[in-house]
Parts: structure tokens; sequence; C-alpha cells
């Protein structure tokens, strides 16, 4: 599998990392992300949820996703910086990602263009903390 992706999306991959051999990391420009959640949605893929991470300077993204039959977790990593927090939505070909990008803009202030319903759905709409508790600055 890892060489059919890397033949198809050979263009758009900024690097692969082998994490052992069930765990694959596939880093992306954000602007390509689109093309390859497309492909693995393709390939029969099975998306597992989004993560984030505040690396100070930047923030990294990650896509989960999982070849159920053979048990291998291909996370596409995409890298913001922190100036300009912002990515496409994969809400139009994963509508069920919006939950999770909601939750994302929420705490740690990513801006996902094309989300539709922008609203809390962890923090009370009158919440008086910092802005977007996740954020180590």
């Amino acid at each position: 599998m890892l060489e059919l992706l890397k033949n198809n999306l050979h263009r758009k991959i900024v690097a692969i990392e082998t994490l052992g051999p069930r765990r694959i990391y596939i880093q992306m420009k954000p602007e390509n992300l689109l093309d390859a959640v497309n492909y693995f949605i393709e390939l029969g893929m099975r998306f597992i949820t989004i993560s984030g991470i505040d690396e100070l300077e930047s923030f990294e993204l990650l896509y989960h996703f999982s070849e159920d039959k053979t048990g291998v977790v291909f996370s596409l990593r995409v890298i913001l910086d922190i100036a300009n927090s912002e990515i496409l939505s994969m809400e139009r070909v994963l509508p069920a990602v919006a939950w999770i990008e909601n939750e994302i803009s929420e705490l740690f202030g990513i801006r996902f263009r094309e989300l539709s319903g922008k609203e809390h759905v962890l923090l009370s709409k009158d919440y008086c903390g910092r802005r977007n508790p996740l954020r180590k600055i």
C-alpha cells in the first residue's frame, strides 16, 4: 500500500516516516491535503480522527486513516504556521469531520475554510477563560 501511495501522491508528499510496522506518517503541504484525503477515500480507507498539536511556532494536524484489512494506520501530517493557522475543511468529502474540526478550531484557534456550522462544541458560549485553551502561548 505504501508504494501505491508513493506512486500516486509522489509530487504532493513532503516526507514519509514509518514508526513501526503499522504506523506511517505522510507529510503533505496543506494545499495538497484534499487530494490526499480523496485518494485515501478512493482506496477504501476509514477516517479515524484528527489530532492537533501546538508546536509553539507551528501547528501540526494529523488526519488519521485506517487500512482495516491490514491494521495499518496512515496519518496525513500538515504543518501550519502559527501566524497563518488556516486550512481548507475536509467536510465536503468527509462530513463527519465537521465535529472534530470545530473542536480543534475552538481549542487551538485554527481556522477551517468552508467549514459549515462553526459553533462551540466543548466550551460554553460564555466561556471567559483563554479563548483557545490548548494554545501553549
